[in-house]
């Protein structure tokens, strides 16, 4: 776990959290950017972000596309970044039931209407959403952009990943769904470009490796990992 994704339910946050979610390994945190109504908890995107930031925690942000919504809608959640260092926003796209009162064509659309509009803020854009939301049906035509995939397996290593909608492989994986930790309701992700603990590598590699034998196919695993499963008998012998 390097990377945590949180929101308003997760509350505004204190220094001691920060220090302590820094200790344990987490580099980045993924904050939603969102007003929501009376009903729901305050948003504290701005405190969290400069909290995180205070702390010495890199920052991403992500808006959740409703697809009944106007697209000026992400653009009021973009103005709550305003001041902050977040570069990249996640697309957040798993509304299914607003999906069901449209076509793919329509929802696909509205995708592309709110990429613009975060691109058009200067911001790096990229997808958050699952295989069980997006499927077939929403194709291929976002795969060009990064994505942060929910596979809710347990498995902190963003090389265990199911393909679809076009990427063969994902930026951050949400590996874990809410979770309790010194900062309420929060997910746990791991991030690429971070060394995987010897223990956790090894037991991706041979989850891969039962994946592709159930299947009858080595090639699911991909060469890199073919090679690294060469080593597996030696690093089964290496302290932990």
């Amino acid at each position: 776990m390097n990377t945590l994704d949180i929101s308003n339910y997760s509350r505004a946050l204190d220094p001691w959290q920060v220090a302590a979610i820094r200790d344990m390994g987490v580099s980045k945190v993924i904050v939603q950017a969102v007003d929501p109504p009376a009903a729901y908890p305050p948003g504290v995107t701005a405190q969290q972000l400069a909290e995180l930031a205070a702390g010495g925690i890199g920052t991403e942000a992500y808006v959740y596309l409703w697809f009944e919504e106007d697209v000026s809608t992400i653009h009021s959640r973009l103005d709550l970044l305003a001041g902050s260092s977040v570069r990249r926003v996640w697309l957040d796209v798993e509304d299914g039931e607003g999906s069901t009162q449209f076509t793919a064509d329509d929802c696909l659309n509205k995708i592309g209407d709110a990429v613009s509009a975060i691109a058009a803020r200067g911001f790096e854009v990229g997808i958050y959403t699952a295989a069980w939301f997006w499927g077939d049906w929403l194709g291929t035509e976002f795969s060009y952009l990064p994505l942060w995939a929910a596979q809710y397996d347990g498995i902190p290593y963003p090389g265990v990943f199911n393909p679809f909608g076009g990427w063969s492989q994902c930026e951050i994986k949400q590996y874990r769904g809410t979770t309790q930790l010194v900062i309420p309701n929060v997910d746990l992700n791991q991030s690429r470009g971070a060394p995987e603990a010897p223990r956790e590598r090894m037991l991706a590699l041979l989850h891969s490796a039962v994946i592709a034998e159930n299947a009858g196919d080595l090639r699911d695993l991909g060469q890199r990992d073919k090679e690294v499963l060469d080593d597996l008998a030696e690093a089964a012998n290496a302290p932990w």
